[in-house]
């Protein structure tokens, strides 16, 4: 498993775009690895520390449009940057037949299909959460620029799944949702 190292004391969601870790941290296990990299915020974490919850939210939302656009290009500018350059050397040195990746699906889903393109890994991609489809997302202050971002999210996802980029998924059901 590789994810981010945590601080402890979190104690709001603004906590969570502080930077963290200077240094991979892995444990193991007998069934398992769990690699935790350092946290450095990315261009949309950044802007919600400094713009996020102020008077100057509308600045945030479109560094959040704009950041949409650039992952489709790149994840350097994001929170994720330090993922695919770790699990590339990771993979020349340990052999994987297959991987999950699962959580924020628009930016990790990217880091699926590349090690996929790259390395040949099966990969499964888990929903987990509402993507595109989110209903909270769009009851939030700023709804025109929520909506284009919902829409570059949904294009995303659509090419994704339409050119079958994953060989598995999953999904919450509406069942599950509501438990």
């Amino acid at each position: 498993m590789v994810t981010r190292v945590w601080n402890p004391e979190i104690r709001m969601h603004h906590d969570t775009k502080l930077p963290f870790g200077n240094e991979v941290k892995i444990e193991k296990f007998p069934t398992h690895e769990v690699h935790y990299l350092p946290f450095r915020p990315g261009m949309l974490d950044w802007s919600y520390l400094h713009f996020g919850e102020t008077w100057l939210r509308p600045l945030f939302l479109s560094i959040r449009l704009l950041d949409v656009v650039f992952v489709g290009f790149s994840l350097h500018f994001t929170s994720f940057a330090n993922y695919l350059p770790y699990l590339k050397g990771l993979l020349r040195n340990q052999h994987f037949d297959k991987m999950i990746i699962s959580g924020e699906p628009f930016y990790l889903f990217r880091l699926g299909f590349s090690l996929h393109r790259r390395f040949g890994i099966s990969w499964m991609a888990d929903y987990r959460d509402d993507w595109s489809t989110n209903e909270l997302q769009m009851e939030k202050g700023g709804s025109g620029v929520r909506k284009w971002v919902a829409k570059l999210e949904s294009n995303f996802e659509k090419k994704v799944g339409r050119n079958g980029r994953f060989d598995h998924f999953g999904i919450r059901t509406l069942h599950q949702k509501n438990l």
